[in-house]
């Protein structure tokens, strides 16, 4: 378990620096630490006895990592990678787009596990431990999600804004919603909003994504809720030893356009057969930003992941497993096998939208990830 540091924590956290790092920020500091607005200090606990430790402070928008320490016999169990990971995804669900640091030049462990988070080096600091040592100093850059986000829609849609809402058009694939939509983005007088939104609206259903709920101007339309979710990808610790996982390429494309139009046909015919190949062009000609993993049952194809890819970061658009492959190991093992792949890649922020009314979300927070947004889509049939 991780939590927050309190008063009852104080004296183990300074027996627990003297015997990791060889000096201790002292009992004055960790007492100002409980009840500070800045400090963000947990504990790693086991069995009632604190394991592990880590210090930071966060003034909206840096994290800094001050200290950092597990008991040694509990080192190299990822007890200080579930800490940091911790840190990083709260304090980015409150903001943070960024975490700095510094590290012993000597320190090869600590400086690897900063690195398989997504720190890189950035200076260096001469002689700036006591004993003349050099420090590294190591940054952390978010991923931005709206920046994500609107990569990911400008290549997918065509984007014309004005002063009170955002067109997505995409001419080629007229009837996918995500792709042909309005995102209200002022509410100052959302009657009028709406009707400019009508009189501009040229599609066969009208789909209209806000940060508010409005409902009470919705009244003749169809209302989902979702939100937004986030997790550095070494949170994620699945077990993948059912199926073969594989990347999509020319040798698997029959099976996955059969997937897809399968999976589709809910909808209507006419969305299936064009939703797998618009899928399939964006993998094939940006596969370098498109990623996809299948999953196979010996020789059946019985679940896909699709994932944008954005700098350092990745937006998980689509995660289906077939309906009598699910509770039974298949969506865990894809899931862990796409985490490995972008791994490799150097992805280290992930990102996913969920119904916010679904079990789902819960599957997903129990997986490691945190609620970063969230928004609500309004959808009528013309």
């Amino acid at each position: 378990m991780i939590r927050r540091i309190d008063y009852c924590d104080i004296d183990e956290l300074i027996k627990l620096e003297n015997e990791t790092i060889g000096t201790t920020l002292g009992k004055e500091m960790f007492d100002l630490a409980v009840r500070s607005e800045i400090a963000y200090y947990y504990v790693y606990v086991e069995n009632n006895k604190i394991l592990g430790y880590i210090s930071t402070s966060f003034d909206g928008i840096s994290i800094e990592v001050l200290n950092f320490c597990v008991y040694k016999e509990y080192q190299g169990k990822g007890i200080g990678t579930k800490l940091l990971c911790h840190v990083l995804d709260e304090l980015y669900s409150k903001g943070a787009n960024n975490s700095i640091l510094e590290v012993r030049e000597s320190n090869n462990r600590a400086i690897g596990l900063y690195s398989k988070v997504g720190y890189k080096k950035i200076h260096i600091r001469k002689n700036y431990y006591s004993d003349m040592e050099d420090a590294i100093v190591m940054q952390k850059l978010f991923c931005d999600y709206n920046d994500l986000y609107q990569s990911y829609m400008e290549r997918v849609s065509k984007i014309d804004r004005n002063d009170y809402y955002i067109s997505y058009r995409n001419d080629n694939y007229r009837i996918k919603y995500d792709y042909n939509k309005y995102e209200i983005i002022k509410y100052d007088n959302l009657d009028k909003v709406l009707k400019k939104i009508r009189k501009d609206n040229d599609r066969t259903f009208l789909e209209i994504e806000t940060s508010k709920r409005c409902n009470d101007y919705f009244i003749d339309m169809i209302e989902a809720y979702s939100i937004s979710m986030h997790s550095n990808i070494n949170n994620i610790k699945l077990n993948n030893n059912i199926g073969k996982v594989v990347e999509y390429s020319s040798i698997n494309k029959e099976d996955y356009l059969k997937f897809n139009y399968e999976e589709d046909l809910r909808y209507d015919e006419a969305y299936a057969k064009e939703n797998g190949v618009f899928k399939v062009n964006n993998i094939e000609k940006f596969n370098n930003k498109y990623k996809s993993y299948l999953i196979y049952d010996n020789d059946k194809l019985v679940g896909i992941v699709d994932c944008y890819i954005f700098l350092d970061g990745v937006f998980i658009e689509n995660f289906v497993i077939l309906k009598e492959y699910r509770n039974k190991g298949y969506g865990s093992s894809l899931f862990m096998g796409m985490v490995n792949g972008l791994k490799r890649i150097g992805v280290f922020d992930l990102f996913l939208d969920a119904d916010g009314f679904d079990t789902v979300k819960d599957m997903y927070k129990k997986w490691g990830f945190s609620v970063i947004g969230e928004y609500y889509t309004y959808h009528k049939d013309l």
